[in-house]
């Protein structure tokens, strides 16, 4: 690009400035109401991630035929979640496949170790740090 386009821009930018201010006030108001919501959201999540797990649980008492795999895909996945704290930060674990408070609390610490959102939900940052953490794809 040549110095005389790159005038050409500036001064098509600078005759829009107050435009430009406006609208750049307008996304720093959103983006503040933006970080307001995000612990909100985060807990929102946390708990719609409760409820789905006690309810596959309890479908699984009541219909288990109906998820019996998908029943054992998240006990998997929280067993290699609790190995891989273990193996991290020596968490203590039982590896046992049921996300629990001492779970939660774990990845809580792990999240704070590792300057995460620190909300006890083993999310796709989470695990993208353990995978990182661990060297190894899961």
């Amino acid at each position: 690009m040549n110095i005389g386009t790159m005038l050409q821009i500036v001064m098509r930018l600078m005759s829009h400035s107050n435009e430009i201010s406006k609208a750049m006030q307008e996304v720093k108001a959103a983006s503040n109401s933006i970080e307001r919501l995000v612990p909100q959201v985060q807990l929102v999540l946390v708990d719609a991630g409760r409820v789905i797990t006690n309810t596959r649980q309890l479908l699984g008492q009541l219909a288990p035929e109906l998820i019996q795999t998908d029943i054992q895909e998240i006990k998997f996945d929280v067993k290699w979640l609790q190995q891989s704290l273990n193996t991290l930060m020596n968490a203590g674990l039982v590896v046992d496949g049921d996300y629990g408070q001492l779970t939660a609390e774990a990845v809580k610490n792990f999240q704070r170790a590792h300057g995460l959102t620190v909300d006890g939900w083993a999310g796709v940052m989470t695990e993208a740090k353990i995978l990182e953490l661990l060297g190894a794809p899961r």
